[in-house]
């Protein structure tokens, strides 16, 4: 069996080309095996080649040493975005940064009240402040974290949405 370069279709060793695409055996080690010779030469396989490419044509070859041949469509796709995902990506933006500011100034302001009912019942009333400080600094990083995952999880739906 043998791969084709362009489709990446698995082929019997006997064919010449690719039976999906009609892209010619590569030269070389894979060389289509030797025909035994007879009297008459057998016919060339027919292949059929669309005149137009195929919208659904699969992604180029990659080859060993991880480069990737350019897409001809690429550039068609790009300009093809639609508008439900610029604005889908235009909000997870919005959300990312307008939800957790609120959050974040919340946490510096009112930090005396919220202090003084957090810090004694995480570490005590005989605790020392610094590490009450820094119990607080950490639950006012998850809280702003957590006020984010609304903005990164509308970017992730426009980036689905794209596709």
């Amino acid at each position: 069996m043998w791969i084709c370069q362009r489709c990446h279709t698995e082929n019997h060793d006997s064919s010449a080309v690719c039976s999906l695409c009609g892209t010619q055996r590569a030269a070389g080690r894979f060389a289509p095996p030797a025909q035994p010779r007879s009297g008459r030469a057998a016919a060339p396989p027919r292949v059929s080649i669309p005149s137009q490419p195929d919208q659904t044509d699969p992604a180029p070859p990659v080859s060993r040493g991880g480069y990737q041949a350019q897409d001809p469509y690429q550039e068609q796709r790009r300009k093809k975005r639609s508008p439900l995902a610029a604005f889908a990506r235009a909000l997870g933006a919005a959300l990312l940064i307008l939800l957790p500011l609120p959050v974040l100034v919340l946490a510096v302001v009112r930090y005396e009240i919220l202090a003084a009912a957090i810090i004694p019942f995480l570490t005590g009333a005989e605790g020392r402040p610094i590490l009450g400080m820094i119990c607080y600094a950490l639950l006012s990083l998850t809280a702003v974290l957590l006020s984010a995952l609304p903005g990164l999880w509308t970017l992730l739906l426009a980036r689905s949405v794209e596709k």
